[in-house]
């Protein structure tokens, strides 16, 4: 029976269209919102875990965690793409996912679908190992208001508030899902590691310098993450404007040497995006979908980085502190018809405006 249910199920990331799952022409895994909650999955990037073809890593540093698709390994970037409702999610410059997959609200999450394989007809030269697309509940039936929400912690100082509400009145639906995430690094499996632990972090032969101009630096407190996330939807009939607001605020992780990089430094990375789109049928055959978007991507002026050279001539350490920021905009239009000729054949067609803005190198302060 759960064969059968499948099989029927309909699926929108394979050709940027509805079809069912059994007629679409890519490998398509499904994850319903029942499943991930049976799973206990605390945050959207721990479906990977679970999924063929995977290889994750989580340093919870500047790379809050990195997934090789299918063998891929490369050191930048990520060689899929990442949609909220088919709107690509993957930073602007460095082309990553982790900011939508770590931090999205889980309670508004309906299902996500993912695909595998080469997707560069449908969705560009960046969907080259596949497609993960977050499709959310928009609730809608009735009239009234539906609320979710969970409060959880754990180890690691792990807090985690993630609430979803959706209200309906007439033709009006409006949604807000917002979730808090804040967490510190195992200081237990730091230890066990010779570069990770935490009497470098606290040698004053090597931070000297640092402590005596900001005490607040060490010893080491892990610094863990205070990642969030907003998501606001209205929509009327076929129209629907999305703002979406996401924020990655991590310290440097495990990923460097305890005696030349102070892992409580901040790297921070947002997301804000705006986008209106309309749906309508123009004809019985022809199907017209138009968006119309704005969006930010970069780093603010608060990510900042702290590192200890050693100065051969004076045989002692030397601190850097600098701050760090970077910003990247784009304007964009995206039109596109779906016309069907009969129940077998339908041609998708339409054009693409898109101008960005993007930061060529960091803008540093020490």
């Amino acid at each position: 029976r759960q064969a059968a249910a499948r099989s029927n199920q309909s699926v929108v990331s394979a050709s940027n269209k509805m079809e069912s799952l059994w007629g679409a022409p890519a490998t398509v895994i499904v994850l319903t919102r029942d499943e991930m909650v049976r799973r206990g999955y605390r945050e959207l990037d721990e479906i990977l875990d679970d999924l063929p073809g995977m290889e994750v890593s989580r340093p919870y540093g500047d790379t809050f965690f990195k997934n090789y698709w299918r063998g891929f390994r490369n050191t930048f970037g990520d060689p899929f793409l990442v949609l909220v409702d088919g709107v690509v999610f993957n930073h602007m410059w460095g082309h990553n996912v982790q900011a939508p997959l770590a931090t999205f609200p889980l309670s508004m999450v309906a299902r996500v679908e993912v695909v595998y394989g080469p997707a560069s007809v449908v969705y560009g030269a960046d969907a080259f190992m596949g497609v993960i697309n977050i499709i959310t509940d928009k609730r809608s039936a009735g009239t009234g208001s539906h609320t979710r929400a969970t409060l959880s912690g754990g180890s690691w100082d792990r807090r985690i508030a993630d609430l979803a509400t959706t209200w309906r009145e007439g033709k009006l639906v409006l949604s807000l899902a917002a979730r808090f995430d804040n967490g510190s690094l195992d200081e237990a499996a730091m230890e066990r590691y010779e570069y990770t632990k935490k009497q470098y972090y606290a040698d004053p032969r090597i931070w000297d310098a640092l402590y005596r101009d900001n005490p607040s630096f060490g010893p080491l407190r892990p610094p863990g993450w205070r990642n969030q996330a907003m998501h606001l939807r209205a929509a009327v009939e076929g129209t629907e404007f999305v703002y979406t607001h996401l924020v990655l605020s991590t310290g440097y992780g495990t990923a460097y040497a305890a005696d030349q990089a102070q892992a409580n430094g901040r790297w921070v990375r947002t997301e804000d995006s705006f986008h209106l789109r309309h749906e309508r049928d123009l004809s019985e055959v022809l199907h017209s979908t138009t968006l119309v978007r704005w969006r930010s991507s970069g780093f603010p002026s608060d990510s900042f980085d702290i590192e200890g050279y050693f100065d051969k001539g004076q045989k002692s350490y030397v601190n850097l502190f600098t701050y760090w920021s970077a910003a990247n905009r784009s304007r964009s239009l995206f039109q596109d018809f779906d016309l069907w000729l009969n129940w077998r054949c339908s041609l998708n067609f339409g054009f693409k405006y898109e101008q960005k803005d993007l930061q060529k190198a960091y803008d540093t302060s020490p």
